[in-house]
């Protein structure tokens, strides 16, 4: 299982074509993957994750990724994301790139990147990569901690360092984008959106320089992280990962720390998730996620500043390539779990506990 978890991996970053799935065209070698997800969440007071109140079944998505293999050295790649939620369909360019590849140990990737950031950071939407139907609100959610992508450029690399370590690195150097919600800002009063303006929106953190280096250990399955990223006038992003895998565990764990000097925030965010395996088919999974956030000149204790979440879920593999699941959350705090109307917000009209029932399937081929 973890094998084909470990290819899974691979391909849906794209950075080598599957064999097996990769028609010969010429010279080029060409692989098509793809992902999707459908969820359904009920929530008892705040809209949180998928979720709201009264139950929303329309979440769906879909994700088609292609790489190209053109010669010995170059490889090209590149993921269209499709999301169809509340009656709204979109599509989007998740990214875009090339690779140059000089060695093992040094390759060069030009365009629109996944940032490389913690353990889940270049496989956001890959749901049979991970546990839980959805990510951890606290690293992964809009919290102005990870962009999506960066436009840039950026190496990377890897080496056997003997003994059973090995080392992996990325470096880049680009206009990162994030996806960032307005709750801390707007109900401490620093924001005030127009009315109808949503409460989650995109915006770019400028030309940042960043990185995250792998270290791989002689114990088959544990690997740790470091990740920081910043743009030199004062936004900063960083923190540990471990990650330990077998075909019974996946354990991990993340810690990050940010400041945004311009809106005046500052925040730290982790979380815990362990699984457990129980045969070819059945999985039991727990994760407790957390963050704190302070605003510049607010002295309060806003519910919309604080998050946790403790969640339990189950999940049944049909193969590894489909997923089932269902879980419960129980979330104190409105950083995530809020009206999606910035006035709400603003009125304090959120509810601070909510709990949010998730099921759903993931798949993949």
């Amino acid at each position: 299982m973890r094998t084909r978890l470990l290819l899974a991996l691979a391909a849906a970053s794209l950075l080598l074509a599957a064999p097996s799935r990769a028609p010969a065209l010429g010279a080029e070698q060409v692989s098509v993957n793809g992902f999707g997800a459908w969820t359904a969440g009920y929530t008892d007071r705040n809209p949180y994750q998928t979720g709201a109140v009264g139950g929303r079944w329309d979440d769906a998505s879909f994700a088609l990724a292609v790489a190209a293999q053109p010669g010995e050295r170059l490889s090209v790649a590149a993921q269209l994301f499709f999301t169809s939620r509340e009656g709204t369909q979109a599509a989007a360019l998740d990214w875009a790139f090339a690779t140059w590849r000089f060695s093992d140990a040094l390759s060069l990737r030009v365009g629109r990147v996944k940032e490389p950031f913690g353990i889940y950071g270049e496989i956001l939407d890959v749901g049979i990569l991970r546990p839980f139907q959805s990510l951890p609100s606290a690293v992964y959610g809009p919290g102005d901690f990870m962009g999506e992508s960066y436009l840039g450029a950026g190496l990377t690399g890897s080496a056997l360092l003997g003994g059973g370590w090995a080392l992996g690195y990325d470096l880049f150097l680009g206009e990162l984008l994030v996806r960032e919600s307005l709750v801390p800002l707007v109900a401490t009063g620093r924001e005030q959106p127009p009315p109808g303006a949503p409460i989650v929106e995109d915006e770019s953190h400028g030309r940042q320089l960043g990185g995250r280096l792998v270290l791989s250990t002689p114990l088959e399955g544990l690997s740790l992280r470091a990740t920081g990223a910043g743009d030199g006038k004062g936004i900063v992003v960083g923190g540990p990962s471990v990650e330990y895998l077998t075909d019974a565990w996946s354990v991990r764990a993340e810690g990050f720390y940010q400041q945004d000097p311009r809106e005046g925030v500052r925040a730290w965010a982790g979380y815990v998730e362990v699984a457990r395996r129980l045969g070819p088919h059945w999985q039991l999974a727990a994760r407790l996620d957390g963050s704190r956030t302070w605003v510049t000149g607010y002295a309060g204790d806003s519910p919309a500043l604080r998050h946790r979440d403790l969640a339990a879920g189950v999940n049944y593999w049909f193969s590894p390539d489909l997923v089932v699941r269902a879980a419960l959350h129980d979330v104190d705090g409105n950083r995530f779990a809020a009206p999606e109307a910035p006035a709400d917000v603003a009125a304090g009209l959120a509810s601070r506990h909510t709990r949010l029932l998730e099921a759903g399937a993931q798949f993949a081929f």
